[in-house]
């Protein structure tokens, strides 16, 4: 028997089992709740792509600080990735990072602008990622980011 199964694409997958395990790995986030804000469209489905690839169960867009805001407080998310600036208003993500790091939920900032890292300082414990971003370095954040966790109600800078 072929440890691989034949889809109708024509590709093939290894089946889930006990000893492919560690393909955990390449799945850090299965069966986990995910926030992504991003002003750009696009973007927002890349990175909800990249996270369901990774396993996640569910995963929330939001397009604005508001719209972020409102789902923040009404789920419970396991990680949030978060575009630091959002449109050309001049807008933040900022005070959703303050409700996540609240709440106790672990986030990484994405951004565009070199300068953006260092509005990102004030959540020391949220990995900062360049973009244009690379896929495996975004859920690498993550990792760092889950492993690093805030402590339900801790203020930023608390580990």
């Amino acid at each position: 028997m072929s440890e691989f199964n034949a889809r109708q694409d024509g590709l093939r997958e290894k089946p889930c089992s006990i000893e492919n395990m560690g393909d955990a790995v390449t799945q850090p986030l299965t069966g986990k709740l995910c926030l992504v804000v991003d002003d750009e469209f696009l973007i927002a489905l890349d990175i909800q792509q990249t996270l369901e690839n990774a396993g996640a169960a569910e995963v929330v867009c939001a397009g604005n600080a508001a719209e972020a805001m409102a789902f923040a407080r009404a789920r419970r998310f396991d990680v949030a990735v978060l575009d630091v600036r959002l449109g050309r208003t001049g807008a933040s993500s900022l005070p959703v990072a303050e409700v996540l790091a609240a709440a106790g939920t672990p986030f990484v900032f994405l951004t565009g602008l070199r300068g953006d890292s260092a509005e990102a300082r004030a959540y020391p414990q949220a990995p900062v990622i360049e973009k244009p971003y690379d896929a495996q370095a975004l859920l690498a954040a993550i990792r760092h980011a889950t492993d690093g966790r805030a402590r339900p109600g801790g203020r930023p800078g608390d580990l």
